[in-house]
C-alpha cells in the first residue's frame, strides 16, 4: 500500500478518539437509542471523515471490478472481433482455419498480460481494502454499537464457541465455522451472545475427496430462556427443508404460523443417526423421538399463543425468516442472510442507509427478547 493511502487510513483512524459519540452514549439502561438520536454523529462525524476517503474508495472499487471481470471482458472482446472479422469475410469456418496461428498468437499472449495484471491488482488492493473496512469498523460499527448499550461487549474480531452453534442444531451436521462481529451482553436477566456466522458441512469433490462446503451465512443469537427441556423444538421456515425426517410435524394452534413455519422435536438424533451411520433399528428409535406425543406436548407448552405471534412479528420486521431451536436452557436464532454483515460496501459511498442496517441487526437481540418475553421468568430451571 502506498505511502499516501497509509498515512491517510492513519490519520482518519486517529481522530476517532474526538469523533465518538460521547454525548450519544447509552445510559447503561436496557434501551436502545432511537436510530434518529445517532443521524446527529453521522452527519458531524461519520460523513466527514469518510469523503476524505471517497476517492482511495473508487480507486479501490474500481481495481476490484478489474479483478473480478477483466479477463472475462478481454476473452470476451477477442471472440466477438475474431467473429465478427469471420462473418466479414463471408465463411467464418474458413476463415478461422486461414488464421488460425493468427487468433492463437493474439489471444494467448494477451490472456496472459490479462492474467498478469489481475493478478498485480489483486495484491495492490488487499492491504487498502483491510484498512478501509478497519476504518468502518472503528468509525461507524463500533461507535454505534457502543451508542446502544455500554454494558454489551463487542469484537469485531471476536467468535462464539463451536459448541454453541453445533449444540443449537439448526445448521445440520458441521464440521467448521467462521465467525466475527461477536456481541455479548445482559437484556434484563437474559443473557445473550451473538455473531455474524459461516458454518461449513462435510461434503465430496468429484475425486471423492472430504471437503467442506458452506451451509450458512447470516446472523447468529444464543439466548438464556430460563427452562430445562426435555427434548429440542426445531421450528423452521416451511418451504425450506433442512432434512426429510419422514416424521409428521408438530400441529400448532394458529393457522398462520402453521402456514409458515414447521415445528419438529428432536429432529436432531434422526440427523447424527443418518449422519452417523447406525443401524435402521437404531435410526427408527431416533425417529420415535421425533412424533412421541411427550415431546410434541412440550412442543405446544413452549410454542404458546404469545410466543407464535411473536415469531411472526420478528420475521415481518426484520425481512428474513428465522430458524429457531429451543435446545436445553437456551433459545437459538439462525437468520440467512447469504452475505458478510457489518462490512464496508466499497461499491458505493457511504449513507445513513448503513447505519440503519447496523442499527437494525444490533437491535436484532433487544426485539427478540422483548417480543418472545424472555424477561418473563415463567419458569424456573431445574
Amino acid at each position: 500500500m502506498s505511502s499516501k493511502y497509509n498515512q491517510l487510513f492513519e490519520q482518519v483512524l486517529g481522530t476517532k478518539n474526538n469523533t465518538n459519540p460521547q454525548n450519544f452514549e447509552s445510559n447503561r439502561e436496557n434501551t436502545i437509542i432511537p436510530l434518529e438520536s445517532i443521524r446527529a454523529y453521522f452527519d458531524s462525524s461519520v460523513k466527514p471523515q469518510f469523503d476524505k476517503l471517497e476517492s482511495t474508495r473508487k480507486s479501490i472499487a474500481l481495481k476490484k471490478r478489474f479483478v473480478s471481470f477483466g479477463v472475462p471482458i478481454v476473452l470476451g472482446t477477442l471472440i466477438l472481433v475474431f467473429v465478427t472479422m469471420g462473418l466479414l469475410s463471408g465463411d467464418i469456418g474458413l476463415w478461422l482455419e486461414d488464421n488460425l496461428f493468427l487468433v492463437i498468437g493474439v489471444t494467448l499472449p494477451t490472456l496472459m498480460i490479462s492474467g498478469i495484471s489481475t493478478l498485480f491488482a489483486s495484491r495492490s488492493i488487499r492491504e487498502p481494502l483491510d484498512k478501509y473496512r478497519e476504518v468502518y469498523k472503528e468509525i461507524v460499527v463500533r461507535p454505534v454499537f457502543k451508542m446502544l448499550n455500554t454494558n454489551w461487549n463487542y469484537d469485531p474480531k471476536g467468535s462464539i464457541s463451536m459448541d454453541a452453534v453445533k449444540n443449537s442444531h439448526i445448521f445440520g451436521p458441521i464440521v467448521d465455522i467462521s465467525c466475527d462481529d461477536y456481541m455479548s451482553g445482559k437484556i434484563g436477566k437474559t443473557d445473550f451472545e451473538c455473531c455474524d456466522l459461516v458454518t461449513y458441512g462435510k461434503a465430496y469433490n468429484e475425486d471423492n475427496e472430504e471437503i467442506k462446503r458452506e451451509s450458512f451465512r447470516g446472523f447468529f443469537i444464543h439466548a438464556d430462556f430460563n427452562k430445562n427441556l426435555n427434548g429440542t423444538i426445531l421450528v423452521k421456515p416451511a418451504e425450506i427443508v433442512l432434512i426429510d425426517g419422514g416424521s409428521a410435524r408438530v400441529k400448532m394452534e394458529n393457522p398462520e404460523f402453521d402456514k409458515r413455519f414447521e415445528v419438529h422435536t428432536n429432529m436432531h438424533k434422526v440427523m447424527d443417526a443418518v449422519s452417523g451411520g447406525i443401524s435402521i433399528s437404531q435410526l427408527i428409535e431416533a425417529a420415535k423421538g421425533m412424533s412421541s406425543t411427550e415431546n410434541h406436548t412440550e412442543a405446544r407448552y413452549v410454542l404458546t399463543p404469545r410466543m407464535m405471534e411473536a415469531i411472526l412479528n420478528i420475521e415481518k420486521s426484520i425481512g428474513y425468516r428465522p430458524v429457531i431451536s429451543f435446545t436445553k436452557n437456551r433459545v437459538n436464532f439462525g437468520f440467512f442472510t447469504g452475505r458478510e454483515l457489518f462490512e464496508a460496501n466499497i461499491r458505493k459511498p457511504i449513507s445513513f442507509k448503513d447505519i440503519e442496517e447496523i442499527h437494525s441487526l444490533f437491535t436484532l437481540v433487544e426485539v427478540i427478547i422483548n417480543e418472545m418475553d424472555l424477561n418473563t421468568r415463567i419458569w424456573t430451571k431445574d
